[in-house]
């Protein structure tokens, strides 16, 4: 399993629109799509569409310390 972490100044809605569209496409599928009530999260779940084992999770969070930021915490398994 690995997990990268990033952070930009993008609003919580473009990169959740980003992440979704580009997910979206070949090889990938969205199959779940969640939002954290009252939480700023959003945790989208995708997959490989050729193999489902390869999978993983896309954390959004809008911070509002000292501006507006966004984190996006990118996590999936290996397949062995």
């Amino acid at each position: 399993r690995f997990v990268v972490q990033m952070q930009t100044q993008d609003s919580a809605e473009t990169v959740r629109a980003f992440y979704e569209k580009a997910l979206a496409k070949d090889p990938w599928q969205v199959d779940n799509v969640l939002e954290i009530p009252d939480q700023p999260v959003t945790v989208i779940a995708f997959a490989r569409r050729s193999n489902t084992q390869e999978a993983g999770t896309v954390a959004i969070t809008a911070i509002q310390e000292d501006g507006q930021r966004t984190t996006i915490a990118v996590q999936m398994a290996a397949v062995q």
